[in-house]
């Protein structure tokens, strides 16, 4: 028996905690709209692998390896955004502030399989964590 031979065919896992292998985030969100990256990636895997072709993988994905001119600007625009204190979010009621993360967690819930399924193979934990 080959080492490969004890890593589930990726067919064989079951569907419901299958990702779309690999899942690459090629963009970030600064001022509120989406930038694609260009830059270099960061690879994420998983402590387990599945046979695909008769390879071992555990590559789920990548995210933006983000470079020192781009996290500046990202901190910049946050900075802008509070105005020390003036800005929008800082300035709204209580019931707004609610009223924003209300819609917040509803966008979350409706990613939550997603989102459930990627700790499950980055963290190696059970669906019900």
């Amino acid at each position: 028996m080959e080492t490969q031979d004890f890593f589930p065919e990726q067919m064989d896992v079951p569907r419901d905690f299958m990702l779309s292998f690999p899942l690459n985030q090629n963009s970030y969100l600064i001022n509120g709209e989406l930038h694609e990256w260009q830059g270099f990636f960061e690879d994420v895997y998983s402590p387990i692998y599945v046979r695909i072709e008769n390879k071992l993988t555990n590559h789920i994905g990548s995210y933006p390896l983000m470079d020192k001119e781009t996290a500046l600007f990202a901190l910049d625009s946050a900075v802008n955004a509070y105005n020390n204190g003036e800005g929008v979010w800082p300035k709204m009621t209580i019931e707004q502030r609610i009223d924003c993360f209300k819609k917040f967690v509803s966008l979350v819930k409706e990613q939550r399989k997603v989102v459930v399924n990627l700790l499950m193979w980055k963290l190696v934990k059970t669906e019900r964590f």
